[in-house]
């Protein structure tokens, strides 16, 4: 082998090298945007990455069904300026308004939830960091954080019954558009269900309730376990019913 040659090899492989520590750079990680459409009224909103240019295939676009969240809402942002225009289906046309028209900003490796509320007439928004904690297999457990996305609808207080809580507080005085932390909770196998409760603050009226069932399930296939959800309150009187709805930050 020549010195020619050797000199090639050697460039070659520092190059290859150079390559894969790039790829591996915390500025090349894409952000991961989840986007809930808690509007109510609203049927599905279709998702618009070149802004406000026309979608020349809206059939085949990303639609967000009103209070419904699943892998469709969940995007991966390479882009450090990401326009975003979202329509309220079929409202799609050339001529078109859209509901929303953002101009994201999201730092590399950015995990993040948008909510879009308020109502089809007075659209708002607002956007949280998720950080899921880390669930350790021994630990057997899971944690959920609670969001007020109900317009018009006043504090609420959410409680959570099973295992070994009656009826205990998980928030307080939680107003709209607003978020708790996550809050950990026990996934052992003397855990059957858990009902949480979102209740009016000020006369405890039943709103609306969700069920985790078989927490403790011993099996693969547990769908709770190790787990962070954000649940949310969802709804508007005279629009649609006050209801609950779940992300799953580990699909």
């Amino acid at each position: 082998m020549n010195n020619s040659t050797r000199l090639t090899i050697l460039a070659l492989l520092l190059l290859t090298g150079a390559a894969c520590k790039k790829t591996q750079e915390p500025g090349d990680q894409p952000a991961s945007l989840g986007i809930l459409n808690a509007i109510p009224g609203s049927t599905s909103l279709v998702t618009n990455f070149a802004g406000t240019t026309p979608i020349t295939w809206y059939l085949d676009a990303n639609k967000l069904f009103y209070n419904q969240f699943n892998l469709v809402n969940i995007f991966s942002i390479s882009r450090r300026e990401q326009p975003l225009a979202l329509y309220n289906y079929p409202d799609t046309t050339a001529s078109s308004k859209p509901l929303y028209s953002f101009q994201l900003k999201l730092a590399p490796g950015d995990i993040r939830t948008l909510f879009l509320v308020g109502s089809l007439s007075e659209p708002d928004t607002f956007m949280v960091q998720d950080a899921p904690p880390y669930h350790a297999v021994a630990d057997s457990s899971m944690a959920i954080r609670l969001a007020n996305l109900a317009p018009d609808n006043g504090p609420v207080s959410v409680t959570i019954t099973g295992g070994d809580y009656n009826n205990q507080v998980l928030a307080d005085n939680l107003a709209y558009k607003t978020v708790t932390g996550f809050i950990r909770l026990p996934a052992g196998s003397g855990v059957i269900n858990y009902l949480v409760e979102f209740k009016d603050q000020a006369t405890g009226t039943l709103q609306a309730a969700y069920t985790f069932y078989n927490v403790g399930t011993i099996t693969q296939n547990n769908s709770v376990r190790s787990r962070s959800f954000t649940l949310g309150l969802t709804g508007k009187e005279n629009v649609s019913p006050l209801n609950t709805v779940l992300i799953n930050h580990n699909p």
